[in-house]
């Protein structure tokens, strides 16, 4: 024991640098480790890759129309409404032999309730030659005579019979002859039929911003659907 407190006191000098070596180097060691590793406060949050969303689009509405005529299959049908009359004619099973489609307007779009009538090529002729005769007419129920809402119209022409200005194919110069119709007012009736679509009724005016009851009564002896 006293020769082990000898040897610390003859070589304590030397024992104290090596200590103090030693920790250096354990110091050094500790903090040069601790160094390479980054808070984790300051860490970046990971990379995410957004995924892309799929647009889904809404099933247009649903229409029935009602083919006559000239086809495969004629009666009652349903169809998207952005679908057209000639889709009419593919799904009612195409035209017959003696089918004549040039009184018809086969990109007019579907419009529900609507009625088709396909004519055939005497009919046709009758109705170029002749007087204008109507084709479906039920007499028994005493109805009314059947509209071709398919057939091909002037825009620019009025109803022959009445003489009065049709709300359905009516341009902008005629709605303006009506009484208290000015330009804004037609308009208001145009973009509202290229919206809605065919007036069903001359009532249905009433819906049409700008046009009240006393618009209405001045001129609905003057005017058809």
């Amino acid at each position: 024991m006293i020769y082990l407190v000898n040897i610390i006191k003859e070589y304590r000098k030397h024992i104290f640098i090596a200590i103090f070596i030693l920790s250096i180097v354990t110091v050094t060691y500790i903090y040069g480790k601790g160094g390479d590793e980054t808070p984790i406060d300051e860490q970046k949050p990971p990379i995410t890759i957004p995924t892309e969303k799929k647009e889904v689009k809404e099933n247009p509405l649903s229409i029935v129309f009602d083919i006559k005529g000239a086809v495969v299959n004629p009666g009652a049908y349903k169809l998207d409404s952005d679908k057209r009359i000639y889709d009419a004619i593919r799904v009612s099973g195409g035209l017959t032999n003696d089918a004549d489609t040039s009184l018809i307007n086969l990109s007019k779009k579907l419009t529900d309730e609507m009625v088709i009538i396909i004519h055939t090529k005497d009919e046709v002729m009758d109705y170029l030659t002749k007087e204008p005769t109507i084709i479906y007419k039920d007499v028994e129920c005493n109805c009314p005579e059947i509209v071709n809402d398919g057939c091909v119209s002037d825009k620019n022409e009025t109803d022959q019979k009445t003489g009065k200005i049709s709300l359905n194919r009516a341009d902008i110069d005629e709605l303006m002859s009506l009484p208290g119709i000015g330009e804004s007012k037609a308009k208001s009736i145009i973009e509202y039929r290229n919206e809605i679509g065919e007036f069903k009724s001359i009532e249905e005016l009433l819906d049409v911003k700008g046009i009240g009851e006393s618009v209405f009564n001045s001129l609905k002896d003057l005017i058809t659907i």
